[in-house]
């Protein structure tokens, strides 16, 4: 198991106010995004955590350090690979803690867009470190998210984290009842060697998802 902590996470500011829509001509709203901005970076540190697990096959399914993958899907895109990379990635708890005080609709709303920057930082560099590390000589590196479709539910989290063995734990990452992690930016699932590269936005039906990173093949 390894953490990935205290990389760059510096920021470009015209980046980050066209994500955040900041007006930049109106020198109010620009300067408190700025404060804001500033405020965040004083406090960030994005993490993530994976894994390098053997896969063993049962009569039902998967076995992922000691933990059943029984669900179709999974074992399916799963069940020709010799290990998988389970993983978890976060904005961090430091930045979600400082979002808590944040006072202001529009704040908050900024607050809750660089807390994402932030997540997207984190995934950035664990793919990174994964790929050069885990998966250099494979053609792809795709993954699976459990409750990114209906086929691998978010129910499977418990599983994913019992699999990661209490990594999302030493990150600060943990479920609620209703399996969404908290920070409530933070992303889990599972790297794996693919002939051809798979994304998740495949068997996704949400054709207008501004997330989508591939066309969707499936039937609406």
């Amino acid at each position: 198991m390894e953490i990935i902590r205290d990389f760059d996470v510096s920021l470009n500011r015209d980046e980050v106010f066209r994500r955040l829509d900041v007006p930049v001509e109106e020198e109010g709203l620009a300067g408190l995004a700025g404060e804001l901005l500033e405020a965040c970076l004083a406090v960030a540190s994005p993490k993530a955590v994976f894994d390098v697990v053997p896969v063993l096959t049962t009569e039902r399914g998967l076995l992922l350090n000691g933990v059943e993958i029984d669900a179709p899907f999974a074992v399916e895109k799963l069940g020709r690979c010799h290990f998988v990379v389970p993983y978890v990635a976060t904005c961090g708890t430091e930045a979600e803690t400082w979002s808590e005080h944040v006072e202001g609709g529009l704040e908050r709303y900024w607050a809750d867009k660089l807390k994402l920057l932030l997540l997207e930082k984190a995934r950035r560099r664990l793919y990174e470190v994964v790929r050069e590390r885990c998966f250099r000589d494979a053609q792809h590196m795709s993954s699976l998210n459990p409750g990114s479709l209906p086929q691998w539910p978010i129910s499977e989290q418990t599983k994913l984290f019992a699999v990661l063995g209490g990594g999302a734990e030493r990150i600060g990452v943990t479920l609620k009842e209703s399996f969404l992690m908290l920070p409530t930016k933070s992303v889990s699932g599972i790297f794996f060697a693919s002939d051809e590269a798979y994304e998740n936005c495949e068997l996704c039906p949400r054709i207008d998802c501004p997330n989508r990173r591939a066309a969707f093949k499936g039937e609406v």
